[in-house]
């Protein structure tokens, strides 16, 4: 399977999850919490509101919705369904990057990238050990 043909799907993956008929069933209320001190404690101003509006600070934990997810899922399906590895073997792949990193996010989209770039890299590295 081409990177081509993974990008366009990955693309359109993404575009599926985002739809409202879709997404409402990849959301899950429970998961969505005010951020404490900040949630309503800013207000909107005109010109920005018509009239001052709280502005609303939530954190959204759904990760099944968010696009970087559907792409990771998408690129693992895909090296199953060209046979590069085997079903069980999904889990130990994300296994083994997961297991590599703190959970700490990235503080500057050059963190963000070297990590990406990181990840791809120890995932390929499984992939080709399971393949061996």
């Amino acid at each position: 399977m081409s990177a081509f043909v993974i990008e366009c799907s990955s693309a359109v993956r993404v575009r599926v999850t985002g739809l409202p008929s879709i997404s409402k069933y990849l959301n899950f209320d429970a998961l969505r919490m005010p951020m404490p001190y900040l949630h309503n404690a800013v207000l909107k101003m005109p010109p920005i509101a018509p009239q001052p509006t709280p502005e609303d600070a939530t954190v959204n934990l759904n990760f099944i919705a968010i696009p970087g997810t559907v792409v990771f899922i998408g690129g693992i399906v895909a090296a199953f369904l060209a046979g590069r590895i085997g079903f069980l073997d999904i889990f130990l792949v994300v296994d083994q990057v997961l297991s590599r990193y703190d959970p700490l996010p990235a503080e500057t989209i050059d963190e963000a990238l070297m990590l990406d770039a990181e990840s791809r890299r120890v995932a390929a590295q499984a992939l080709e050990r399971r393949a061996a």
